[in-house]
Order: C-alpha cells, then sequence, then structure tokens
C-alpha cells in the first residue's frame, strides 16, 4: 500500500509504502487506517488555483 503522507519545501507530495509478510494483508490496511489518520496531509486536497 502507498500513502500520501508529506510534502517537500518544494510543494512535491512525499509518500510511504507499506509492505508486510505474504497473505497478511489485514495488517497493513490497519496500518495504513492508522498512519492516514496522523498524516500531516489527511484531508488536503491538491492546490487547484491558476496562477
Amino acid at each position: 500500500m502507498t500513502l500520501p503522507f508529506g510534502i517537500t519545501g518544494g510543494g512535491l507530495p512525499v509518500g510511504v509504502q507499506l509492505v508486510s509478510r505474504w497473505y497478511d494483508e489485514a495488517t497493513v490496511l490497519r496500518l495504513g487506517r492508522a498512519l492516514e489518520q496522523v498524516s500531516p496531509v489527511h484531508g488536503r486536497g491538491p492546490d487547484l488555483t491558476w496562477p
């Protein structure tokens, strides 16, 4: 699973990749949900303003 998890000083997105043991998707999903809640970009959408 890959989650957005931050923004660089230049405004580029940073992600985190989560992996687990074979056939242990439930752990990845639980961890992904927990990280999503504490992510500094949680609920933030892209900047759609035109210069």
